[in-house]
């Protein structure tokens, strides 16, 4: 458990420089995502709320018209998660690699 927290341990401050951004406190015992494919449950029909108790709480939030959940990832990568309504799961990017997008309505 020691490696994977010092393995991780840049990853909030990869994004604080946000005036926005805010480390976020991870309950001890809390499940945690191993890796970006935790994030393969996420379909349109997923809340916010769901994705948490699926993967465990986020690490970071950041944005302002635009909420996002960061997640840092044992192996250094962060996944951010977009949410415009707090609610609403809008997209999932693993560093720059889009793992969900929300289809648009018709």
């Amino acid at each position: 458990m020691l490696a994977a927290a010092g393995a991780n341990a840049g990853c909030p401050e990869k994004y604080s420089r946000s005036v926005t951004f805010m480390e976020l406190s991870v309950p001890e015992g809390a499940p945690r995502p191993a890796d970006a494919n935790a994030f393969n449950v996420v379909n349109d029909d997923m809340t916010i709320a769901q994705l948490f108790a699926a993967v465990g709480p986020p690490d970071a939030s950041d944005g302002a018209s635009t909420t996002i959940y960061v997640y840092c990832l044992p192996d250094g990568s962060a996944v951010r998660v977009g949410s415009r309504d707090g609610s609403t799961i809008d997209y999932v990017r693993h560093d720059r690699k889009e793992l969900f997008k929300r289809k648009k309505k018709k």
